[in-house]
């Protein structure tokens, strides 16, 4: 008998069984990709939700190089600064419309003044501000906006009411 048998798997079935796995995940890896590629992300996203993802993605500041260039800030310093009072309306289809015009997960619709009307019977329009500022079933706190308190009470007031 000689010295050099083994009684396991050689090194040639070794790499031989790598090489197998190693392709399998390299056509795995590039099926993905390539499934990935063809699903549109963008498809179900509405321009609000755009405009609002582009928005969070925004610079938060600019770097100066240099003293001599130009201050990016003090362009408009009182646009920076200066607080728009917005139309109810405007409050509603900026933080509620994406949920409240379709009823999403089961929200009360625009417009539908018996579910709105039950819903201030249950809970009072102090109730339905509450409700809004601190979330409720699958509403995020604030309707996911950073509208103030006085702005959400516009709102709800301006929902129960059209």
């Amino acid at each position: 008998m000689s010295t050099h048998e083994t009684d396991g798997p050689s090194d040639v079935d070794f790499f031989k069984m790598f090489g197998v796995v190693l392709g399998a995940l390299t056509l795995f890896t590039a099926s993905i990709m390539v499934l990935a590629n063809m699903l549109d992300a963008d498809e179900g996203m509405s321009n609000m939700e755009m405009e609002r993802m582009s928005s969070r993605l925004e610079p938060v500041g600019q770097v100066r190089m240099n003293a001599d260039d130009p201050d990016p800030s003090a362009a408009a310093p009182a646009a920076a600064t200066e607080m728009v009072a917005k139309a109810p309306a405007d409050l509603v289809e900026m933080a509620c419309a994406a949920c409240h015009t379709a009823g999403v997960a089961g929200a009360p619709k625009t417009g539908d003044k018996a579910a709105w009307e039950a819903r201030l019977g249950e809970r009072g329009m102090d109730g339905l501000v509450a409700s809004v500022i601190n979330g409720r079933g699958g509403m995020p706190a604030r309707g996911g906006s950073a509208l103030s308190d006085d702005e959400i009470a516009e709102a709800v007031k301006w929902l129960v009411e059209n």
